[in-house]
């Protein structure tokens, strides 16, 4: 399920996100990953949340149309080879 939030700055999007984010761990039997671009809402976070700093990888935008999207689905998909898989570096 995809939810958009959507807003003009200082509206309280991210606010709402990490809201969302905390109410979903009372529900959800699984783990929760968020993404983020820095680790500045970190002590905001409920703390089985796991929070990942996806600016530590450095995602590269400007060689191809959508490689962002690209990235960050390698990114969420290494997540779950990681969770179902037990994969390690």
């Amino acid at each position: 399920m995809v939810q958009l939030i959507v807003g003009k700055k200082g509206k309280g999007k991210t606010k709402q996100l990490l809201d969302k984010v905390n109410s979903e761990v009372k529900d959800i039997s699984g783990s929760i990953v968020y993404l983020d671009k820095s680790t500045k809402h970190m002590y905001e976070l409920n703390n089985k949340v796991r929070l990942i700093d996806v600016s530590v990888w450095k995602i590269v935008t400007d060689t191809l149309p959508g490689h962002l999207a690209l990235g960050i689905y390698g990114i969420i998909f290494g997540l779950f080879l990681r969770k179902v898989y037990g994969f390690r570096r």
